[in-house]
């Protein structure tokens, strides 16, 4: 090998082992920074600071507080960024498991207008891109019902359409009003149920299915009902009773009968119960009226514990309670539905998001209110339940805010002693609220009115 060659073959040699370590120092830096990036997006994560709402005057929400806990969609969107979840295959919907359910309104006192503007109509209760009619701002029309979700079913020039419900306001009936009406159809999608007015109280007559959705071919949960069970009636629509059954909601073909009615039958019988309290007109009920020291009569003055007239949970001088040989009749009519309106209509002069009604908080209401005659002064301006535990008790995963009145007999008259209480309006205006329910309970006296109101997430 001549000099030059050895030369060029020394040279080719460093140039080998220069890149290689040129190779070796990239990868190093490579791993550090993808060390240091980990290291940074972790602590990002992990510093965000804990969010608590502090209580506000006539109102508890002391949970927050004691669990120390964030709003549940701020904490998903920090789990996200830091551990990105596989995104689920897209899960197909039969039209058994599609359906929106209505309460239907009380004829005569159920026309509205816009609110504001030309009034957009949808062919089904679902936002489309698709041209859509619109009515003129004083234009009157029907409402056959309001959905838990947002939504009212009108009934104009013959024809059904949907509207947002937080979009309408009320409106005088029309002299002919009786002529024009027409009670509201079933289809596969859209069912509608009347609240139930009556007693509420039935019993499972033989064993039974009852299912999350009014339809037997649905897909969804469905839970297994035994002769002798006791269940709560809301509503009711064509052969379907709509209950509370363990604190959910359920939905039942048949095989229901009046309390009442089933103890004549069945004298000898035991109802099993699985309601969440009391039934009505019970020794235990009776028990629980007086451990609460509950009075025999109900405050119609509608006075707050708080000093606020027209919102809270109890008057200066007595409990609220209708107690005593009174018994229970609760009322969960559509008037409720209407609060959800009311408090959007707030919401949305403020510039805030609408709530959306929620099944669930419907459910956590209804419980709320019926045990609301049970309670004590301090009880109910403490927000406590029957034994003693806070509200929030009946479903810690849903219930963030509680509003309560007692005494009010109209839906307008309650809200609006709300409002009238800065803690009760706070309550409605939290921008970070997404959700509500609501429920009225009635007591046979016809003295007794127990209003509430939960928000959540």
């Amino acid at each position: 090998m001549t000099e030059k060659n050895r030369e060029r073959d020394i040279k080719t040699r460093y140039e080998f082992l220069i890149a290689g370590i040129v190779v070796v120092l990239l990868c190093i830096l490579a791993f550090v920074a993808f060390k240091i990036t980990g290291y940074l997006n972790g602590a990002r994560a992990s510093g965000t600071g804990e969010t608590t709402l502090e209580a506000v005057d006539g109102t508890v929400l002391i949970e927050v507080a004691i669990r120390e806990t964030t709003n549940p969609d701020e904490t998903a969107e920090e789990t996200e960024v830091t551990e990105p979840e596989e995104v689920p295959a897209e899960v197909v919907i039969n039209e058994h498991d599609d359906i929106h359910i209505f309460t239907a309104t009380t004829p005569g006192e159920n026309y509205y207008k816009s609110k504001e503007g030309r009034l957009k109509l949808y062919a089904d209760p679902k936002e489309t891109d698709e041209d859509r009619p619109s009515l003129m701002e004083e234009a009157a029309f029907e409402v056959i019902g309001f959905s838990r979700d947002g939504w009212a079913a009108i009934t104009y020039g013959g024809q059904r359409y949907y509207v947002k419900s937080a979009e309408i306001i009320p409106a005088d009936a029309p002299e002919n009003w009786e002529e024009m009406h027409k009670e509201p159809v079933d289809s596969q999608s859209v069912r509608f149920f009347t609240a139930n007015s009556g007693n509420i109280e039935y019993v499972v007559t033989m064993d039974t299915k009852a299912f999350s959705l009014p339809d037997v071919m649905s897909s969804g949960l469905s839970i297994d009902l035994k002769a002798g069970e006791r269940v709560i009636v809301v509503a009711t629509g064509g052969n379907w009773y709509k209950i509370i059954y363990m604190n959910a909601e359920y939905y039942v073909l048949s095989y229901l009968e009046p309390r009442e009615e089933y103890i004549e039958e069945h004298p000898e019988e035991d109802i099993i119960d699985n309601t969440g309290y009391a039934p009505a007109g019970s020794a235990d009920a009776a028990a629980s009226a007086s451990a609460s020291g509950a009075a025999d009569t109900a405050n119609s003055g509608g006075t707050s514990s708080d000093g606020d007239t027209g919102s809270g949970s109890g008057s200066s001088d007595d409990s609220g309670s209708s107690g005593g040989d009174s018994g229970y009749s609760a009322g969960y009519g559509s008037a409720v539905y209407e609060l959800l309106d009311y408090v959007n209509s707030e919401r949305e002069a403020a510039g805030l998001e609408p709530l959306t009604w929620s099944g669930e908080l419907e459910n956590c209401a209804c419980i709320r209110a019926a045990e609301l005659p049970l309670l004590t002064n301090d009880q109910n301006a403490n927000h406590q339940r029957p034994d003693g535990s806070p509200w929030y008790t009946v479903n810690e995963g849903a219930m963030w805010a509680e509003n309560i009145a007692y005494g009010q007999r109209s839906v307008s008259e309650v809200h609006y002693a709300w409002v009238g209480s800065s803690g009760h309006y706070a309550n409605m205006m939290n921008p970070d609220y997404r959700t509500f329910g609501a429920a009225l309970y009635t007591t046979d006296d016809g003295y007794g009115y127990y209003w509430i109101e939960e928000f959540g997430y």
